[in-house]
């Protein structure tokens, strides 16, 4: 907001319309043609997930969302993404990912 006197420029940068202040996870930006404001999406300060690995990435822009970034946690390392949501890995094929990094236990003579 700034006070002008009557008859004086506007500084740079401002303009004589006033934006309608949006409620929730929404920021008012200049267009780029700077004719009109709109109301964008602003998740920064929170926390992504990659949808190929479930990796974290800090939201610090004001775009939207890529196809390739959720705001849903996965709950297991071995969750798969499935186009909506985090779907758990089947218990066996968990297991058996489990059991390859694990070494194999040690056999000690008995008696």
């Amino acid at each position: 907001m700034e006070f002008l006197c009557s008859g004086a420029h506007l500084p740079r940068h401002s303009y004589q319309d006033k934006p309608d202040l949006p409620f929730g996870n929404m920021a008012v930006i200049r267009s780029k043609d700077s004719k009109h404001w709109e109301a964008v999406t602003d998740l920064r300060g929170q926390i992504g997930y990659r949808v190929s690995d479930g990796s974290l990435i800090h939201i610090d822009s004001l775009e939207a969302l890529p196809a390739s970034v959720t705001l849903s946690a996965p709950q297991q390392v071995t969750d798969t993404w499935n186009g909506d949501r985090w779907i758990a890995a089947r218990p066996a094929l968990a297991n058996a990912t489990l059991n390859r990094r694990l070494p194999l236990p040690l056999k000690y003579p008995l008696g």
